[in-house]
């Protein structure tokens, strides 16, 4: 994934007073900044638009199908239109939390921030977790592109959730969140999938 890499590299020069890559974890640093990671995720994923529009080139193929050798070169299209509808139902989740506060993108300064929006980075880990739950429960594997699917599925949640995801934003602010956290975060995106399903 070069797109990955690309729209990666795209939050860090965005934000790149805000954002230090020590090459294994996005970092927030410890002083005062002017993005909320709420806004910092907002800039991100909106660039999947600008990036469904490149050209898919040869080191990105050679890349995806390394990664997946059930793949062929037919499941490049098919794998690059899912992993983009996937960030975009991400984005989708994020923006509906965004428009639920009209001044959540003013707490700028780290520990604001983390007061201020706990409660919609609680509810959007456990939306995303639910879609992502919905997103798997959904993939048919008798589809047409059930290969390119999974490996879009696959990425996609590691893009957005995974231990070098831009979710691992989160770990810079003082939200003290434990294993007792994640474990609820996760029950109740189980719990509310079961009830939509």
């Amino acid at each position: 994934m070069r797109i990955r890499q690309q729209l990666l590299d795209e939050a860090h020069r965005i934000v790149e007073e805000v954002v230090e890559d020590d090459s294994t974890v996005i970092q927030l640093p410890p002083k005062p900044s002017d993005h909320t990671v709420l806004e910092i995720w907002q800039k991100v994923l909106s660039n999947v638009d600008a990036a469904r529009q490149e050209r898919i080139t040869t080191t990105n193929a050679f890349k995806l199908l390394s990664s997946y050798p059930f793949l062929t070169t037919k499941d490049l299209v098919p794998y690059y239109t899912a992993f983009y509808y996937c960030l975009e139902q991400y984005r989708d989740v994020l923006e509906f939390e965004i428009g639920t506060d009209d001044r959540c993108l003013e707490w700028t300064d780290p520990d604001l921030d983390s007061e201020n929006n706990r409660h919609h980075y609680t509810n959007l880990m456990v939306n995303w977790q639910r879609l992502a739950l919905a997103m798997r429960t959904d993939w048919a594997p008798t589809s047409e592109n059930a290969g390119p699917q999974l490996a879009a599925l696959n990425d996609s949640q590691s893009f957005m959730l995974g231990e070098k995801g831009i979710i691992n934003l989160l770990s810079q602010l003082k939200l003290d969140y434990d294993q007792a956290d994640a474990d609820e975060v996760y029950a109740l995106a189980v719990a509310g999938y079961e009830q939509e399903g």
